[in-house]
């Protein structure tokens, strides 16, 4: 199989590390499929890997909390590419505080920086196993290996997804 029909999904791909990365894989011409929260930061990161001469990428604006919704899009994404090469699992909320974070902020950010990424994980591994290959990024950030101040909630659910 050559390089130009590989397949990279990337989760928070519409800022950031995510749109690095989505540009990158992008010049290394795989077929970006590009999931976040903003259409039309989707759409920018979109016109900047086109712009670049990578291939036309697929967009879906997504919230990967949604466990229906990642389920109905990774289906989506295997049936139109028969494939996904790549996964990054990157999507991510920080919300600064460590007590003082709310126990409604503190769910919200381990259920986006960790249950979500075991859900996408859980669609993505199988198809993996059955084209038997695949590579699996999941951005934790240097917070999953050494807390700091002011962000312990944050901290504990990237430990928790490293």
């Amino acid at each position: 199989m050559s390089d130009e029909n590989k397949v990279a999904l990337i989760t928070g791909a519409s800022k950031g590390i995510g749109k690095a990365i989505a540009l990158g894989l992008a010049e290394m011409n795989y077929q970006t499929v590009l999931i976040g929260r903003n259409q039309t930061d989707l759409k920018c990161v979109s016109i900047l890997i086109i712009k670049n001469g990578g291939f036309t990428p697929t967009l879906f604006k997504l919230d990967i909390t949604n466990t229906n919704e990642v389920r109905n899009t990774i289906e989506n994404i295997i049936a139109d590419y028969g494939r996904i090469d790549v996964l990054v699992n990157n999507a991510g909320i920080y919300i600064d505080g460590s007590l003082d974070v709310s126990e409604d902020d503190f769910a919200k950010m381990l259920e986006t920086n960790l249950t979500a990424q075991y859900s996408i994980l859980k669609e993505v591994v199988p198809q993996m196993k059955a084209q038997k290959s695949g590579y699996i990024f999941n951005v934790a950030s240097r917070a999953g290996k050494i807390g700091f101040a002011g962000s312990g909630a944050y901290s504990a659910s990237k430990f928790g997804l490293l």
